[in-house]
């Protein structure tokens, strides 16, 4: 499939999906977008800046920065996620440039806080013999002179730790005072990480205010549990007078949005004339998930929680790249991880009846877990080999985001009750059970 099937598939859902939203509450004006500069979905955005000198080559970098006491900082994790040019191109001395590009520090301003350290981000370009940086304000200021262009805009907006909505149709726009960028904040998996859209100003003396924001969902602390239907409505929970109720009731209303998921990827499987064995699995798993809801419900009540039905806006028909992808995202990546995180409830719960129930629900997670792959193969011998590139960039993509989401602890009550690991606990799960399962494939 070409470069523009696949954005007209992209342009399908980020469509379908924002006409489901005004039923969930607030949204940005998206008219006051005019184009998007991302690239193949990712903010990729260095080929749409115009530097104040031009430049042979430019990259930006992340590396993750380790103090420990008495011991002189460490870099690890370090990566180029976009680049443009040849490193040294135009350079006399080739190989002093190139050792130069090599040696060059990840220290910046630009950082954020993780488990393991600070998340440094900086430029490093070549113009001939010369191998600069980029890693304060200033030296970004320095480096793009006059914001000039959208992608400059997007630049500024990325380097300040903007989460660029490389998912909608346009995402950077004129504005009097310079440009507005699309821009996303939290990633919803957690308690507290809530989500919300931003219209970010960038001036074109580089400065930025967030002048408009629109809440999208609340933090989910059951982010790792059942399979998501397209089209349903995050709402506010709500709160019971216990954390571990209104956990639960989360739960409950998750595993009934999963009956819906089951249930239209069943529809949907039989549409595009899948083998009879795929669509009774999923038939079979949205009963499994009716029993779930009906148990989850029954443990929170116990606990004063009142779950609420899910509020589901099913979309129409999807083709089959889009069914597949989603399946690489709610089955291969959270439905897997849920499976297994199921499986460590089952034995460290203190609560021994929800212990019971949760050795059920493993057991029934794993057979819905390994739906997911057996439909990620099927997919697969369907689609073409462009195709099946960008479901299995997709697939680990969620998986090197699902792990970084694995950070935000629920209530202490929570943990122990429910034997859901804390945060530490579950990206050990993570990595030890899952990142070999997507890694093998």
């Amino acid at each position: 499939m070409s470069h523009q099937r696949v954005g007209h598939h992209l342009r399908h859902l980020t469509k379908l999906f924002a006409a489901l939203l005004p039923a969930c509450g607030q949204s940005v004006d998206e008219a006051q977008f005019t184009q998007n500069v991302c690239v193949d979905g990712a903010a990729k955005v260095l080929a749409s800046t115009s530097p104040a000198v031009p430049v042979d080559y430019v990259a930006m970098r992340q590396a993750t920065l380790v103090s420990r006491a008495g011991e002189p900082e460490q870099v690890s994790g370090a990566m180029n996620f976009d680049e443009v040019g040849q490193p040294c191109a135009t350079a006399v001395d080739m190989t002093a440039c190139l050792d130069a590009v090599a040696n060059a520090p990840y220290a910046s301003e630009f950082l954020t806080s993780s488990d393991e350290g600070l998340l440094a981000l900086s430029l490093l370009y070549t113009r001939g013999d010369l191998v600069g940086g980029v890693r304060s304000f200033d030296e970004l200021a320095a480096y793009l002179g006059d914001i000039d262009t959208p992608g400059d805009a997007a630049l500024i907006a990325v380097m300040s730790r903007y989460a660029l909505r490389c998912d909608a149709p346009r995402n950077v726009g004129p504005h009097p005072e310079g440009y507005v960028v699309f821009t996303r904040r939290g990633g919803g998996c957690g308690e507290g990480d809530d989500v919300y859209d931003q219209v970010v100003l960038v001036r074109a003396d580089g400065s930025t205010e967030v002048i408009e924001e629109a809440f999208v969902e609340e933090g989910d602390p059951a982010c790792t549990i059942g399979r998501l239907p397209a089209g349903l409505c995050r709402r506010p929970r709500a709160r019971a007078a216990s954390p571990v109720g209104t956990f639960l009731a989360q739960v409950a209303e998750l595993e009934a949005a999963s009956v819906h998921a089951f249930t239209q990827l069943a529809h949907e499987l039989a549409l595009h004339r899948a083998p009879r064995s795929l669509i009774r699995a999923a038939l079979t798993a949205a009963g499994d998930e009716v029993r779930h809801a009906r148990t989850m419900t029954r443990h929170a009540r116990r606990y004063g929680g009142r779950p609420k039905a899910p509020v589901v806006t099913a979309p129409p028909p999807r083709a089959l790249v889009d069914i597949a992808l989603d399946n690489a995202v709610e089955g291969c990546v959270r439905e897997t991880f849920g499976a297994a995180s199921a499986h460590l409830s089952a034995r460290t719960a203190a609560d021994r009846s929800l212990r019971a129930d949760f050795a059920t629900i493993a057991r029934e997670e794993t057979q819905h877990a390994a739906l997911s792959w057996a439909l990620h193969e099927y997919f697969a011998s369907r689609l073409s080999p462009r195709d099946r590139a960008r479901v299995e960039r997709h697939r680990r993509d969620a998986a090197t985001r699902m792990e970084r989401e694995l950070t935000a602890p629920l209530h202490d009550d929570v943990h122990v009750a429910t034997g859901i690991p804390r945060p530490r606990e579950a990206r050990r799960l993570y990595r030890g059970v899952l990142t070999q399962r997507h890694q093998s494939t």
